[in-house]
């Protein structure tokens, strides 16, 4: 059109974002090696972390259900030998001596009602 000024198509010289070193940087062969092994070294740190994390949990997991079932044997086998109020006994004993909190230990009738043991743990 005539009374439009010329649009000028022609590259500027800088970069406006200033990626153009590091555009350059990315094409040398030891730089793209060098963030190669860093990759590298990320995931498997990762994959070693996740692997210690996953086998730690899963060991402690057994460890409290061992526990767990060297104290329910342990109260099984007195029951024979002290009845029912030897197994009380033993629950509440336990109940005195756990000191993290964390232990719950409920003696309950066939109908399932607590006869013994921490009950405010136990939903209804």
């Amino acid at each position: 059109m005539p009374g439009l000024p010329a649009l000028c198509c022609t590259l500027c010289g800088a970069s406006v974002t200033g990626w153009g070193p590091l555009l350059r940087l990315l094409r040398s062969t030891s730089v793209r090696l060098a963030l190669g092994y860093a990759a590298l070294f990320v995931v498997s740190s990762l994959l070693l972390v996740g692997l210690l994390w996953w086998a730690t949990a899963g060991y402690l997991e057994r460890e409290t259900a061992a526990v767990i079932h060297a104290d329910l044997e342990a109260i099984q086998d007195d029951l024979p030998s002290r009845g029912l109020t030897g197994a009380i006994e033993t629950v509440r004993d336990r109940v005195a001596a756990a000191t993290d909190g964390h232990a719950v230990y409920l003696l309950a009738d066939p109908s399932l009602k607590p006869v013994i043991g921490q009950s405010s743990c136990v939903a209804v």
